[in-house]
């Protein structure tokens, strides 16, 4: 065999072997920094713009707890993404100091139904982890999104997902609550558009 024969074996092995690992990178979660905070990504760095005409949806978060904020009083969130033509939906969401908004406000805890999950990572994103890794690693980002699970395909109309909040133990001044949400057609999230 000629050595350009086995050269294209072996792109071709190293192609068979990478190919599912990236299929399945987003299998765990999405990468954290991805909910629109000032300075970080949003959910478009892959998913094209913010809409078009045929945008036909929306997002809402609801707070359901106590009538007022109380500091480190932990809250009930449900984010809800309506959109008439999709069947897969996904989420990730932050909470911020206003100032610095690098500054995270408060600890996520994902809901009991598997459909959310929590992702943490360093303010300069070399690293990340998801899950209950986030409540010893130090790692000082944390947002909240959806599982694999959590994406229901097939789902039509709306999707809600449900977690905790708890906000600062201090009295800060403003907080922020960061989002991006998607309502998509039935393909998988990884697959090319």
């Amino acid at each position: 065999m000629a050595s350009g024969t086995l050269s294209r074996w072996a792109q071709a092995a190293v192609l068979g072997v990478g190919l599912p690992a990236l299929l399945m990178a987003y299998l765990s979660g999405l990468d954290a920094g991805l909910a629109g905070v000032p300075g970080e990504d949003s959910c478009t760095r892959c998913h094209g713009g913010a809409g078009g005409p045929d945008v036909t949806g929306g997002v809402t978060v609801t707070f359901l707890g106590p009538p007022t904020f109380t500091p480190g009083l932990k809250q009930h969130l449900v984010v809800t993404v309506v959109d008439s033509g999709a069947r897969r939906w996904g989420f990730q969401l932050t909470t911020r100091l206003a100032s610095p908004s690098s500054a995270q406000a408060g600890k996520f805890t994902a809901g009991a139904d598997g459909f959310t999950q929590l992702v943490c990572t360093q303010t300069n994103f070399r690293s990340q982890v998801f899950g209950d890794a986030c409540a010893t690693n130090g790692l000082p980002l944390q947002y909240i999104e959806q599982t694999q699970a959590g994406s229901r395909l097939g789902t039509t109309g709306a999707a809600s997902f449900e977690f905790d909040w708890t906000p600062p133990d201090f009295t800060a001044n403003n907080l922020v609550l960061y989002g991006a949400a998607l309502a998509a057609p039935a393909l998988p999230p990884w697959t090319p558009a």
